[in-house]
């Protein structure tokens, strides 16, 4: 591996990171590997709409997206994000890896607090991970032959399956992340064709007076900056659409404030 490539892949290994170091602080907090219920530590950082709502804790939009509820969970998904971090960041780049995960997070947060009541705690970086693989399957035609698509597409419909069949798990939040992924992976997509086409026009341009490594290092800078200006427009409208579900899910009825967290 060259050092260009190593430091293309640093992003990926930082998020792993982070994932990690949290879920061992927050695994000391709670005193077990293995919680079999909402830890305090989930309540004071996870995704809760009532708290972004009432409390301005807009930051839990981010924050839930790195905590996760058990050593399966946690390993299950660094490993996904292992494998489809460093394909992803080793074909768009680490700027444009950057927008699509944290898009893709945010999209996901907006998707369990549209699904989910005011009072749900929802944990885990899978919004982010579904997000990555609806990528892969938008830009699979960019990777040639190193990506197993078909058996990425058999992961994601097993992941689907369980997200439906298995009680606790966020629905809406495995699916906005997927959604967001995919539609960030799409704007990068129209975006590399039309650099691709302008690049091939300026080539057979006679006036052009530039190198072909020339004109493609133009094309290829443009491409990075306005893709990844529009990833971060979607991502930003992802976050106040997380903000905007937090106050829809504020119940109706009366609740109150236990001197700990709001309760029904």
């Amino acid at each position: 591996m060259s050092e260009s490539q190593a430091r293309k892949l640093s992003l990926t290994a930082v998020l792993i990171a982070v994932n990690v170091l949290v879920f061992i602080r927050g695994s000391i907090v709670a005193g077990t590997l293995w919680p079999t219920k909402v830890t305090q530590f989930d309540i004071d950082y996870g995704e809760i709409g009532i708290a972004i709502a009432l409390d301005n804790e807009w930051w839990r939009l981010f924050t839930g997206g790195f905590l996760h509820s058990g050593l399966a969970h946690v390993f299950f998904n660094m490993l996904l994000l292992w494998f489809l971090g460093r394909s992803l960041e080793s074909l768009i780049g680490v700027v444009r890896f950057f927008f699509l995960y944290f898009g893709a997070l945010l999209a996901g947060a907006f998707g369990a607090l549209l699904l989910e009541d005011a009072f749900t705690v929802t944990v885990g970086a899978s919004g982010a991970v579904f997000g990555l693989m609806g990528s892969v399957l938008v830009l699979r035609r960019l990777f040639g032959g190193s990506i197993n698509v078909s058996g990425l597409v058999f992961l994601l419909v097993i992941n689907l399956v369980l997200t439906f069949a298995v009680p606790g798990i966020s629905i809406g939040g495995h699916l906005g992340g997927l959604l967001g992924g995919v539609l960030i992976s799409f704007c990068y997509l129209l975006f590399y064709r039309a650099a691709q086409g302008a690049y091939f026009r300026a080539t057979a341009n006679p006036s052009v007076r530039l190198t072909q490594a020339q004109i493609f290092a133009k094309f290829r800078r443009r491409e990075i900056v306005w893709s990844s200006a529009v990833a971060a427009v979607l991502g930003a409208l992802f976050f106040v659409g997380g903000l905007w579900a937090a106050e829809l899910s504020l119940p109706d009825g009366p609740f109150f404030y236990n001197g700990n967290f709001y309760i029904r």
